[in-house]
């Protein structure tokens, strides 16, 4: 065979492979995107369950407010330092032990002064959403006096991981100094 019939031949195989090789590569990459969208998608879907179950517990409430750190929203606590709006940082688990950062200010961006707050926290039952009361803790948390935003570090033992933890914030206390 003649070098120029070969390369007539085998230019347009070339051709055909590379072009092949370029469009599994595209559907590689679209695949990779779509899976992230989902992976996305279902992290919003429960947070949005999530947020939903803060919401129903919040306005069945008549004491305190609940926070469901997997919701990654606020709640909103009526104290006597005025509306509060606390949030929660997912909780993490460190060596053993399950931990998260609450951030509470006020609502008409006042000061805080010193303060504690009574936490509690445990597990929530299948769909109902209602904590269940035999396994929940309790502690008193000390809040440093603030001109913004208090950020306190919050230790939950005996819980494992928070896909189905509350936390209930009440009895609002300021602290004479």
């Amino acid at each position: 065979m003649k070098p120029g019939r070969y390369l007539k031949i085998m230019a347009p195989l070339l051709c055909l492979t590379l072009t092949a090789c370029a469009q599994r590569s595209e559907v590689r990459q679209i695949r990779q995107e779509v899976t992230s969208l989902n992976h996305q998608m279902d992290q919003l879907s429960d947070q949005s369950v999530a947020l939903s179950r803060q919401n129903a517990l919040n306005a069945a409430s008549e004491q305190g407010a609940y926070l469901l750190p997997n919701a990654n929203g606020p709640a909103k606590l009526y104290s006597q330092l005025g509306t509060l709006v606390i949030t929660l940082d997912p909780a993490q688990n460190i060596d053993g032990r399950m931990q998260t950062v609450m951030h509470i200010h006020t609502q008409s961006g006042r000061a805080l002064p010193a303060f504690t707050a009574a936490i509690v926290w445990g597990q929530l039952t299948g769909t109902v959403g209602h904590p269940v009361e035999t396994e929940t803790r309790h502690k008193t948390v000390h809040f440093p006096a603030t001109s913004t935003t208090v950020d306190q570090s919050i230790e939950l033992p005996g819980l494992i991981d928070d896909d189905n933890t509350f936390i209930r914030v009440h009895n609002i206390q300021p602290v004479d100094q």
